[in-house]
């Protein structure tokens, strides 16, 4: 059931982020709920769920310290996630969606010869990361 829920939030924030480069703070907000939800009523509710939500709040504070260079519907949907994954999966999924967004971000400037300063939408690599982690456990 958990896997559902973060399959599904973060699709439609993937579309919503890839579409108008904006989240919805409404979705991103039912979507950790459902989590937490479904985290009180399988009794799975622990301390190590607050050191998942570290991404989140970190990057919650990046958005502030660089004017939105690192948006705050990140910050939101991270913390949504964390409120869904454990702290070792939320880290590894962080882990390589920067990996994937780095990657991309090269071969857009390298290849593409894009500017610096050219945005691109970071749920689909967080998405691309929970994939992953979910064929590693």
């Amino acid at each position: 059931m958990n896997i559902g829920i973060n399959l599904f939030g973060l699709s439609v924030n993937s579309l919503m982020d890839i579409r108008t480069k904006r989240i919805s703070l409404f979705f991103t907000c039912i979507y950790g709920l459902l989590g937490l939800g479904y985290h009180i009523y399988s009794k799975c509710v622990s301390y190590e769920m607050l050191f998942a939500l570290i991404p989140g709040i970190l990057c919650l504070i990046l958005a502030g310290i660089s004017r939105e260079q690192i948006g705050y519907g990140d910050g939101a949907v991270l913390l949504a996630m964390g409120c869904n994954l454990s702290a070792d999966d939320m880290f590894l999924c962080c882990f390589l969606a920067i990996i994937f967004a780095g990657s991309v971000a090269l071969f857009l400037i390298g290849i593409c010869h894009k500017k610096r300063k050219y945005e691109i939408p970071f749920v689909p690599f967080l998405l691309m990361g929970y994939l992953c982690t979910l064929l590693e456990g």
